[in-house]
């Protein structure tokens, strides 16, 4: 365990410097509120992805009526860098839609910060929104970054969760109670068309052969920051209309990062009332 929190505490850092991993080692790398988007769904089921070839971006200028505001892109560019971020439209809080568009942009070019004194940095984000409701907007942000003289680029995955009512943001503890249950659900996944999704099935199992529930259990609480030293498997966690999406870092060889969708109907009981 001492070997394993050393490694670990290299975090994103040793991921974007050396650009590589190996499989000997630990990888670096949310009641009314939310019960509104839960469906009766399988119960414990999980649906992975890995890699952002699954993932595809948002067109600009996407509208969700119900949710009672839309989203356009906006995009920061910087010689090689170029980062996609939505910012939202038709609140009628003027000063909260302001606050909540600097949050987004914060969250998106947070990014930049794992990146500080790496040399010349090629950095390619997107975003895709997997929630847009009255209660919380939620988004992911994937791409590819190189920094010259590595040995490969690697795959970005991170997220942004907001809550619409106060403009703050929303990490998975905020979210779901994590305890011995969400992490049954995590381990019971279910991987789609596995013979094509090789890397995903793979991903999942040195997760589970690599960490114990005790582990995921503290990696769960300190998700959804860039910070390697604050969280140090890159886990992140999204919305989705059906899911709650968790995100955690993996060896190179498997993608860096791999995605699990746990069904509201399997984790209800740990769903926290932190929305109105």
């Amino acid at each position: 365990m001492d070997k394993k929190l050393i490694f670990l505490a290299a975090g994103i850092y040793l991921l974007i410097l050396a650009a590589c991993s190996n499989g000997d080692g630990k990888v670096l790398a949310q009641n009314n509120d939310l019960k509104a988007v839960i469906s009766a769904q399988s119960l414990g089921e999980i649906e992975v992805q890995n890699n952002n070839e699954n993932i595809k971006p948002n067109v600009p200028g996407s509208v969700n009526e119900e949710a009672g505001y839309q989203a356009t892109e906006n995009r920061y560019t910087d010689k090689a860098i170029s980062i996609a971020y939505p910012q939202i439209t038709g609140l009628k809080n003027e000063d909260m839609q302001i606050a909540i568009n600097n949050l987004l942009k914060k969250e998106a070019l947070s990014i930049l910060d794992a990146y500080e004194d790496t040399g010349h940095l090629s950095l390619e984000v997107e975003y895709k929104i997997t929630l847009q409701s009255p209660d919380v907007f939620s988004v992911q942000f994937f791409g590819m970054g190189n920094v010259e003289g590595t040995a490969h680029p690697l795959n970005l995955f991170y997220t942004a969760n907001i809550d619409m009512y106060n403009g703050s943001k929303l990490r998975l503890k905020d979210l779901t109670k994590i305890d011995k249950h969400l992490i049954n659900e995590f381990k019971r996944y279910k991987v789609k068309d596995p013979k094509n999704n090789e890397a995903s099935v793979k991903a999942l199992q040195y997760i589970l052969e690599t960490y114990s529930d005790k582990d995921l259990m503290e990696y769960f609480e300190q998700a959804d920051t860039l910070s390697a030293n604050e969280n140090p498997a890159s886990v992140f966690s999204y919305l989705t209309e059906e899911a709650l999406g968790i995100s955690i870092g993996v060896p190179h060889v498997f993608g860096d990062h791999v995605e699990a969708e746990l069904r509201y109907e399997a984790i209800k009981g740990n769903i926290i009332s932190t929305l109105r």
